[in-house]
């Protein structure tokens, strides 16, 4: 699931939950798969985050590369 399905599916939850109608039964199922789907989305995020920290380390390197060609006149 992406992370955006999850949201989306949390949001419903979320409108569920605040419903008066819904039953005590429904809403526990419902509060269980909520924090299953919040587990998911910090984990996606997670996840996202080291990507990103990955790609910004080479992105660093290729930089310092950069500069220390223009240091040495290449």
């Amino acid at each position: 699931m992406k992370l955006e399905q999850a949201i989306q599916e949390l949001d419903k939850i979320s409108k569920t939950l605040d419903d008066p109608n819904t039953s005590l039964e429904e809403s526990i199922e419902l509060f269980q798969k909520g924090v299953e789907l919040a587990t998911l989305c910090k984990q996606l995020l997670e996840s996202g985050k080291g990507k990103i920290v990955a790609i910004k380390r080479e992105y660093d390197k290729l930089v310092e590369v950069d500069i220390q060609d223009e240091l040495q006149g290449q």
